[in-house]
């Protein structure tokens, strides 16, 4: 499903320009970040037969974003956007051991993101309002769980998701706050011993961005 969602968001990517001739394309570049934010301490409970442990989320590390953006100003204000963007997260876990013997395992969780969002806004005045499709391409990922006995991942390559924001115009400086969620948990696709670490924290952030327009 998060592949043909993709499939779709690249077609109307390129469908774009030739939907209104009349459009006026113009182009940014854009530099984010995301602050790093503590999670809810929900836990996955793991039985196996060599290994027996809580699996538990502790926090998000600081996103930083940088790429490109195309906008293609239609009508009365509104517009359509799509951008190409670098993106490096990371997420803190914590492993209890329940063998009383054995120290809390501390893991981190590294992953390198192509950001591709899809956006639809309107403008009035300086300030614009917006909302649309996100989707997260792996580059590279890492992880410190790959030390620990049982564990395997089965990770997507693509992250869908949705995202909704405000913007203020300053000149050529547009200033963003958006709140994005992907459609995914912490934990999906993770597994230690057969149990899969899914837990209830859904990815979200706040993203702040900085984007110079053209």
């Amino acid at each position: 499903m998060r592949s043909s969602l993709f499939a779709a968001v690249c077609v109307l990517l390129s469908l774009l320009p030739l939907s209104n001739t009349c459009a006026q394309l113009q182009f940014g570049a854009r530099a984010g970040i995301t602050p790093a934010n503590a999670l809810s301490h929900n836990h996955v409970v793991v039985n196996g037969e060599l290994t027996a442990l809580t699996f538990n989320t502790m926090r998000a590390g600081t996103e930083v974003y940088a790429g490109i953006t195309a906008r293609w100003w239609l009508d009365n204000g509104f517009f359509v956007e799509s951008d190409l963007l670098y993106n490096h997260q990371s997420t803190d876990y914590i492993i209890n051991f329940l063998d009383n013997d054995v120290p809390d395992l501390p893991a981190r969780d590294v992953t390198h993101h192509l950001v591709l969002p899809l956006t639809v806004g309107i403008e009035i005045r300086s300030v614009e309002f917006t909302s649309g499709l996100v989707a997260r391409l792996q580059v590279r990922h890492r992880s410190d769980l790959d030390d620990v006995r049982g564990y395997v991942d089965d990770l997507p390559l693509i992250l869908a998701g949705y995202h909704a924001g405000i913007g203020y115009h300053y000149g050529n400086v547009l200033f963003r706050l958006s709140y994005q969620m992907d459609f995914s948990n912490y934990g999906s696709g993770m597994f230690i011993s057969g149990t899969e670490l899914k837990l209830d924290d859904a990815r979200n952030r706040l993203v702040a961005t900085a984007t110079y327009l053209f």
